[in-house]
């Protein structure tokens, strides 16, 4: 056998005794391509995602970068040393939601190619600064991404919509042979969305200067309502007196001296003006015309982290384990070791525990008790030990119910609400897509 294959299964062994064995959440992502290879058990009880659901896909649909200069220090670390330690970085949750953690990768060879350990610890909410930074960095992903401008606004309301906790999107766009405004796509939150304003802006077109979305239209200018129960006739205008629907705002997208489409969020909460939240969006828009135009979008920022020229080489595992704190300690505990017993493959967990639950919903256990035993809210099942044992849709529910109580709806009327939005059984989802 080769040195260099030797030293491929060195690495090899080590990794995969740290996804059988580690307690923290581990994803390995290829390099070349920026997909995920494989990811361990613990991650199940942080994110909701199983193995099956992110294996193939591309690591940001996952992992996401809290702020630019965090994004800029893990490449610069990567490039630098082949690791960085305690990041701090965002990860979308299976039920929708974006939680905050500690990031720490260590860049290794694996299979004749270069690939990125990850290890996840600590979820916790967002903070509003933080949201906005996903957004931006977000948004400069999509544009890198490429595409028609259609697709990219697409992309870039449901980005705003997930990360400053919006509840419906929608990218109208300019039929200039009929002289409207047409919906072209529709994203729905699927920890709520307004179902009725979603159905009735389906296919729905506005003549310029006709509705608070004709006069986006016509005057080029961001519009921005707080409340529009307060405003009924904007309500009226767009065919949706009547719906629980507040805050609401929409930014045009100009090409050159003409405008081709507008960008619409909606919130079932009063959402108060919001300048820097304006602001991204606008310039973002401003790249889609470029767009549209037959240009091209400004410098995006910085560049992906797939494909990186390390300095050092990746197979140092030893010597690269003293700059990484928690994931090198585990790596320098199995660098080497006897490959262990083959043991026959535990079976997937059945569902959360209540500490995971509470820790990915940030509602205290004896709360999710409380709403379990005074509201029948939830019907956990029990293992063969007796714990109780939650799925996904009992995670979406009390993400729901929790932002609900945010926007000031007392307990019992959030889980009416709840439970009146949720399908019928057997019945289809009634979450839009874009």
């Amino acid at each position: 056998m080769s040195s260099s294959a030797r030293q491929g299964r060195d690495v090899e062994r080590p990794v995969a005794q740290l996804l059988q064995k580690s307690s923290d959440a581990v994803v390995v992502v290829r390099l070349e391509d920026g997909l995920v290879v494989d990811v361990n058990e613990a991650l199940f009880a942080m994110t909701g995602h199983r193995r099956e659901d992110l294996v193939g896909r591309r690591s940001h649909d996952l992992l996401i970068w809290a702020t630019v200069a965090g994004h800029l220090e893990t490449v610069a670390g990567l490039r630098q040393l082949g690791s960085v330690s305690e990041i701090p970085a965002g990860f979308r949750t299976r039920a929708g939601e974006l939680r905050m953690g500690d990031l720490s990768v260590l860049v290794v060879g694996l299979e004749g190619g270069r690939h990125a350990v990850c290890t996840l610890r600590a979820g916790r909410d967002l903070t509003a600064a933080e949201r906005r930074g996903v957004v931006q960095l977000e948004l400069r992903r999509i544009l890198r991404d490429g595409g028609s401008w259609p697709r990219m606004a697409a992309a870039a309301v449901q980005a705003v919509g997930e990360c400053l906790r919006w509840e419906l999107g929608a990218v109208w766009r300019v039929d200039p042979e009929a002289e409207v405004l047409r919906c072209e796509r529709l994203w729905c939150s699927p920890l709520g969305c307004p179902q009725e304003l979603a159905s009735a802006s389906a296919g729905a077109s506005f003549a310029a200067g006709a509705g608070p979305l004709g006069r986006v239209w016509v005057t080029g200018e961001p519009a921005w309502v707080p409340d529009l129960l307060a405003r009924p006739e904007l309500l009226r205008e767009r065919g949706a007196e009547g719906l629980a629907v507040h805050g609401w705002f929409a930014v045009p997208v100009p090409a050159g001296d003409e405008v081709v489409g507008v960008l619409e969020l909606v919130s079932r909460a009063v959402r108060q003006r919001d300048e820097e939240t304006l602001g991204i969006l606008r310039r973002f828009a401003g790249d889609l015309g470029a767009v549209a135009g037959g240009g091209v979008p400004a410098d995006p920022g910085p560049e992906e982290l797939a494909g990186l020229e390390l300095r050092r080489d990746p197979l140092q595992l030893r010597e690269l384990a003293r700059s990484v704190s928690r994931l090198n300690r585990l790596l320098e505990g199995i660098v080497g070791a006897e490959p262990p017993e083959v043991e026959a493959t535990p079976p997937a967990p059945a569902g959360l525990t209540l500490k995971a639950v509470s820790d990915r919903t940030g509602i205290p256990a004896a709360t999710v008790r409380t709403w379990e035993r005074r509201y029948r809210f939830l019907h956990p099942t029990r293992s063969s030990s007796g714990y109780r044992l939650y799925g996904e849709d009992d995670i979406a529910r009390i993400l729901r119910v929790k932002r609900l109580l945010e926007q000031g709806v007392r307990i019992g009327e959030a889980m009416a609400v709840v439970r009146e939005e949720e399908p019928p059984p057997g019945g289809a989802d009634r979450s839009g897509g874009s």
